[in-house]
């Protein structure tokens, strides 16, 4: 796996955070945790997560205005939305907001490390190609 695995998990239900922090951790992520909004933001600036598996229904700040602060924070940051309680307009909003994908609860926690895992190396795939057309150019 790339540079990019580092997730932060915000969720205000401790048995999901719990569950995502062992198996991300256990499958080559570097994963934190956060209970509700506030908290991720305060997070998110001393971790610098690359991507974010957001609830849309957590305590504080909701999730999609987490997503728009934490692009301010790290622009680039990939986000994944989880709901127990699907919402089109809502996982419309998140995707157009440039979230990768809106997933319902529960969900196989397998697929979600297999997704995560090609979000990370989609992210550093870009990364190295902007880096090789780059130095290319004579930029680096």
């Amino acid at each position: 796996m790339g540079l990019h695995n580092k997730v932060m998990v915000v969720d205000d239900q401790v048995l999901i955070r719990t569950m995502l922090l062992e198996v991300l951790n256990s499958n080559g992520f570097t994963a934190v945790a956060a209970s509700n909004g506030q908290d991720a933001l305060n997070l998110a600036r001393l971790e610098m997560p690359d991507i974010a598996l957001l609830d849309f229904n957590i305590p504080k700040i909701d999730g999609l205005t987490l997503f728009k602060k934490l692009k301010m924070i790290k622009p680039g940051i990939k986000a994944v939305f989880m709901t127990g309680s699907p919402n089109v307009n809502i996982a419309k909003s998140a995707l157009e907001q440039g979230a990768q994908d809106v997933i319902v609860k529960p969900f196989d926690i397998f697929v979600m490390v297999k997704m995560l895992k090609e979000i990370s190396s989609i992210t550093t795939r870009g990364e190295e190609e902007w880096k090789i057309i780059n130095k290319k150019d004579g930029i680096i």
